[in-house]
């Protein structure tokens, strides 16, 4: 994908690095949890207007939730691709009539019946395999032998 859907913000900052916490604990949890203990300690120390300190609460609440959906797309797209790397072989075993019942019900499907043409059994398995491929894409329409 390219950066404008996934886009990294960089490193955490120096002295936070050092911390022996994930990149994702890091970004969810503590840099909010300093910008709002900021919100907290300015005011009083009469650096911020409470007005100013309000904001910066707000922001570090946004800063948290934008995180974890950062972090949620990040997993929802790698969860995605290890779905259909995983699933990829028994369609496969599907479109080849091989694919026994156990496998079958691994990814929720129900076995064709057995005088179903191959034509029919093909066009059914690509259409399957776009529900199971990552992210929207157009179906891929089998070719016809029909003459148009």
């Amino acid at each position: 994908m390219s950066t404008i859907y996934l886009p990294y913000e960089g490193p955490p900052l120096p002295f936070l690095r050092r911390l022996p916490l994930s990149f994702w604990v890091i970004r969810i949890v503590v840099e909010p949890a300093l910008v709002f203990t900021l919100s907290i300690v300015l005011p009083n120390l009469f650096i911020l207007e409470p007005s100013a300190a309000h904001y910066l609460a707000l922001c570090a609440l946004l800063l948290a939730m934008k995180n974890y959906v950062a972090w949620y797309m990040q997993w929802q797209f790698i969860r995605g691709l290890l779905d259909s790397r995983n699933s990829a072989p028994i369609i496969a075993k599907v479109v080849e009539d091989r694919a026994t019942p156990e496998e079958l019900a691994s990814v929720r499907l129900a076995s064709f019946p057995r005088n179903l043409p191959d034509d029919i059994r093909r066009a059914a398995a690509v259409h399957i395999a776009s529900v199971f491929a990552p992210g929207p894409q157009a179906q891929a329409q089998p070719a016809t032998n029909s003459q148009e």
